[in-house]
């Protein structure tokens, strides 16, 4: 006879084909089957808390995509994207219109069912900015927590493809205003260019202005935009000044110089945004040698905008000046806008050394786009080191961007390879200034990574397999190892989308392609990479996490797809339920009554104690677990949207069941005649250690019977609900002659299921 310490089982549930391959270190930390179980990196496995149904999504047969809002630890939002419609819900409850109490507040969005988890977003303070690479960029904007907009951005100043490098001309027919026509010298619009910026460019006359220092009085204004420097030249007196033009046409001083008969100027300075600046000389007393002043600009070049609203023909479209044109006449030098219905929309966003970052679009897959610093709006090109840029990553391959992610650098993840983005010697990226560096060849799916503590985390190509982008100093750089590596099962038919929860445990949340929600517990510094599945009636589409308000943990919401039983038919529902957080606290103050651990779940209170519960229809013919005041009731089916109890409650939490279960991988003894596989085993007893656990069922394999675990006191009342237990319990087995040991638990019950370590005693027979 012989006993086996199952202890940890931190590593999760894995593969079935590695049900051979006892001589992996991690190997006896795992399970054979994981569900609905949290493995906890100190290795005993959890039972997860039930889902709470906090209301119904808009549209009963279209999906909706949960998004986090987090403004800080105490204020934040899920919300609610629909086909063409957003929500918002917080603090557990869903935002009202603060004009009409009752009705969910909601905006109009351009994205419909089919776009939802293609959008990319990266939240800065208030304002979120989103992408999916169909629609303009759209920019949500927080005022009050009831006060939400939703608008496509109007840049200050737009991304711009490259030059014209063609013989083909652009000319206007006036420099201002709207309802202008621009045309081509050759076919160039399309019906698509509606809304695209073209840049219009022509040479100065003169790159400088002069003024003569011989009385008062101001020079002709020019238009400046970077590098310029003044001069003086010959004897002059009187006090010269370098003035701007303000939004309202006013002249302000920036610069003044004073002689008096004794000096000349020499001297400089950038001009950040494109301005009106003029040479203005008063206080005039005297001269010799015809002294002169001169304002001369680096650009030779004046720069002008419009934006299209509407394509006549392939030569002719109406514009509206955006910045005022240099002249009429046709020029070679132009740049279209690099974001439209004809160029393409950016696919991927991050904030990036205090820059909004895009990459990718249609037309220019591999190109990365940054703005200006600290002017997120604003992507103008000019000299300055602060100013916007654009990166083409040189790849031998065509494959387009489909993340980015703000790191010690720029990670950039494409269809093809993995990508650091630097400035030269780990500095800033700037116009001038980029280093990018191929990192590694798996591919990415197109999908937002996701940042877990300080992992970065992104799905592979084909989305079965989960990655982390880390910096390995062996190799003196970056590499991707497989997080799927020991449960290459647990995809199914692929990833959709990622969350990611820090208290009190660190866990990435997963949608699966066929409707899976999955659990990742990972602790890099402690090895640990426990992967877990939650099967729920049903179906779950999306997930996100918001912080926990103090005391709780992280919240994880989901949308669910569940069905409701009317007149014995089944109906499509779809509902937004969240992942109770208080459940730790609930067990620290022994809080049975509040319990949740049943899905769709509804708590009902009662002024006083009550056998009907009504507000049910959600689980409309449904067998639903209840616990009543703390004790547990006989499941029972809900119609009309309500129930009645054995004996009334004044609290009471219902929901559908859902089966948290736990059966350890095989295991080894070293025999005098070698190993144990391939013999006959016969397990006699289970041991098991619990943690606040009450309701446990064993069986020698998950496919046959399951017997209950006692876990009452002798001393504890029979009329009275037992609180979650501590300790060691034996059972004895109802076994059979197996291959191995194959004993399995599970919780029925919608209460507390937390093993610390299962005890199997067993013969082998034959040995």
């Amino acid at each position: 006879m012989a006993r086996r310490l199952f202890s940890s089982f931190n590593a999760g549930e894995i593969s079935p084909l590695l049900d051979a391959r006892m001589d992996i270190e991690k190997y006896s930390n795992g399970c054979r089957i994981l569900e609905n179980c949290v493995p906890k990196i100190y290795g005993g496995a959890f039972g997860r808390a039930g889902l709470e149904y906090m209301g119904a999504a808009k549209y009963d047969d279209r999906p909706c995509r949960l998004i986090d809002f987090i403004f800080s630890a105490s204020t934040n939002f899920i919300l609610e994207f629909g086909d063409e419609y957003l929500r918002f819900w917080s603090n557990g409850l869903r935002v009202d219109d603060p004009g009409s109490p009752g009705t969910p507040l909601e905006l109009t969005t351009p994205y419909e069912a089919g776009d939802l988890f293609s959008i990319q977003y990266v939240q800065i303070n208030d304002v979120v900015y989103l992408v999916d690479g169909a629609h303009a960029v759209q920019r949500l904007t927080r005022r009050a927590d009831d006060d939400w907009s939703l608008e496509e951005v109007v840049w200050k100043y737009p991304v711009l493809r490259d030059e014209n490098t063609t013989e083909t001309t652009l000319a206007v027919g006036a420099t201002t205003g709207t309802g202008v026509t621009l045309t081509a010298s050759a076919d160039l619009f399309k019906p698509e260019h509606v809304g695209s910026y073209f840049q219009l460019v022509h040479r100065r006359a003169a790159a400088n202005a002069v003024l003569n220092l011989t009385a008062n009085g101001s020079a002709t204004s020019s238009l400046v935009l970077g590098r310029y420097d003044v001069f003086t030249y010959g004897t002059w007196s009187g006090d010269l000044f370098l003035e701007r033009q303000d939004a309202l046409g006013n002249w302000e001083v920036i610069r003044s110089y004073s002689s008096r008969s004794d000096r000349n100027v020499q001297d400089g300075g950038e001009q950040e945004e494109a301005a009106n600046l003029r040479l203005r000389l008063a206080n005039y007393a005297s001269h010799t040698s015809n002294p002169r002043a001169v304002l001369e600009m680096a650009d030779s070049r004046l720069y002008g905008l419009v934006k299209v609203t509407a394509v006549t023909n392939a030569t002719t479209a109406t514009v509206d000046v955006v910045h005022d044109i240099h002249a009429t006449t046709a020029t070679l030098t132009w740049s279209e806008g690099a974001w439209s219905e004809a160029q393409g929309q950016p696919r991927t966003i991050a904030l990036h050394e205090q820059r909004l970052v895009f990459g990718g679009c249609g037309t220019q897959p591999l190109t990365l786009w940054g703005s200006v610093i600290g002017d997120f709006e604003n992507f103008r090109r000019s000299t300055f080191a602060d100013a916007s840029y654009a990166h083409v990553l040189g790849s031998n391959r065509g494959n387009s961007i489909v993340w980015i992610a703000s790191h010690d650098a720029l990670i950039v993840g494409s269809q093809g390879d993995e990508w650091i983005v630097t400035g030269d010697d780990e500095g800033t990226i700037s116009p001038t200034n980029v280093s990018v560096k191929r990192q590694s060849g798996y591919g990415s799916a197109y999908m937002q990574s996701i940042l877990g503590n300080d992992a970065l985390i992104f799905v592979q190509r084909g989305r079965r397999k989960l990655r982390e982008f880390v910096y390995q100093f062996e190799r003196d750089g970056y590499t991707a190892p497989d997080m799927t590596l020991l449960a290459e099962h647990i995809a199914g038919e692929g990833f959709v989308q990622l969350a990611f929860a820090s208290n009190p445990d660190p866990v990435v949340w997963a949608v699966t392609e066929d409707g899976q929600l999955l659990s990742m517990t990972f602790e890099r510094d402690q090895s640990v990479v426990g992967w877990s599945r939650h099967p729920t009636m049903g179906r779950v589409e999306s997930v996100a996490v918001v912080f926990g308000q103090i005391g709780l943990a992280d919240e994880v919401w989901v949308t669910t797809q569940r069905t409701v039983v009317i007149d014995g038919e089944e109906q499509v529902r779809r509902y937004i339920e969240r992942m109770d957080p208080a459940k730790w606290r609930k067990l620290d103050e022994n809080d049975m009554s509040r319990f949740i651990y049943s899905d769709a779940a509804k708590v009902v209170e009662f002024e006083e104690p009550t056998s009907l519960v009504t507000g049910l229809e959600h689980l409309e013919g449904h067998e639903v677990a209840m616990l009543c005041d703390g004790f547990v009731h006989p499941r029972r089916t809900i119609v009309d949207g309500q129930v009645t109890l054995d004996r009334p409650a004044s609290r009471v939490v219902a929901g559908l069941p859902y089966v948290p279960m736990i059966q350890p991988t095989r295991t080894e003894v070293a025999l005098e005649d070698g190993t144990a596989q391939g013999r006959v085993w016969k397990c006699n007893k289970v041991t098991v250690k619990v943690w606040k656990t009450q309701g446990c069922e064993y069986a020698d394999a998950p496919d046959q019977e399951f017997f209950k675990i006692a876990m009452r006191e002798a001393q504890h009342p029979m009329s009275e609900q037992q609180s979650p237990v501590t300790g060691f319990y034996d059972a004895m087995l109802k076994s059979y002659h197996r291959d191995g040991l194959d004993v399995t638990l599970r919780q029925t019950l919608p209460l507390p299921f937390h093993v610390l370590a299962v005890i199997p005693t067993f013969d082998i027979l034959g040995a």
